[in-house]
């Protein structure tokens, strides 16, 4: 992935220098920007690491203010396709100076935004298909391998995540037989135990009664149809039970 990143970064490069026409003293700055944010990195101050030199002082000036102005909007902003137009403002100037072609403002922001889209583009394409896979048959089996090891992991850790009451969806099977059945009875397993299991939060968080705790004295206050609808998931007890022997001290 980073060898990608770096290859589409020097597309983009490219694609500024030849396409776009953008002299060097912009073209550093915002690829270097670029760079940063692919990289998830601070956003510095540009002013700090690029000095243009061998620029006029008209071109100084219009840089400066391209940069203070893309300040203001954003460089987050910047990758996004918003862009100052004190940019090509800043180019303008070099063409005049060297009493070139007219130069089309408009143009070069429209190339600039294009090729920030097709580099991210490109980019998206690359995870997507390293996550996903490229072709139907491994987007299924990287799905296939994902549901085993949530499959996996919910045998491991679930006798800690679920109501005791709730506790059969691990205890009456297994993790193999889950594993050997078809993809549709694991996802419909799979959903069972992520209900089970928020059930069990939300009865840890207060925002439900837990079920053991009901009986002759339960408040009178609690919503006949919170009891109902929990009812159907745990089954009304008037005693709390017994603890094993394992949690004895």
């Amino acid at each position: 992935m980073q060898d990608k990143r770096a290859s589409e970064l020097k597309t983009f490069h490219d694609t500024l220098k030849d396409t776009a026409h953008t002299p060097r003293w912009i073209r550093q700055p915002i690829v270097h920007i670029v760079e940063l944010w692919l990289a998830d990195a601070p956003l510095i101050n540009v002013t700090t690491i690029h000095k243009p030199h061998d620029i006029t002082t008209v071109q100084r000036t219009l840089f400066y203010a391209a940069i203070q102005e893309q300040g203001r909007i954003g460089w987050y902003s910047f990758v996004r396709g918003r862009i100052s137009t004190k940019w090509a403002k800043a180019i303008a100037a070099r063409y005049q100076a060297e009493d070139r072609e007219y130069f089309q403002r408009h143009d070069w922001t429209r190339r600039c935004i294009r090729s920030l889209w097709t580099l991210f583009e490109n980019l998206w394409l690359t995870r997507n298909s390293i996550l996903h896979g490229v072709t139907l048959t491994k987007q299924q089996t990287k799905q296939k391998q994902a549901l085993v090891a949530e499959i996996q992991d919910a045998f491991l850790h679930g006798h800690y995540q679920l109501h005791p009451n709730d506790l059969t969806l691990l205890d009456r099977t297994s993790t193999q037989h889950i594993l050997d059945s078809t993809l549709q009875y694991q996802e419909k397993w799979l959903a069972s135990f992520h209900q089970a299991r928020r059930r069990w939060l939300a009865i840890e968080d207060g925002r439900l009664l837990n079920p053991i705790d009901w009986g002759p004295n339960a408040p009178d206050n609690q919503d006949p149809h919170v009891q109902t609808r929990l009812h159907r998931y745990f089954p009304r007890t008037t005693q709390p039970p017994e603890p094993s022997p394992d949690t004895m001290v």
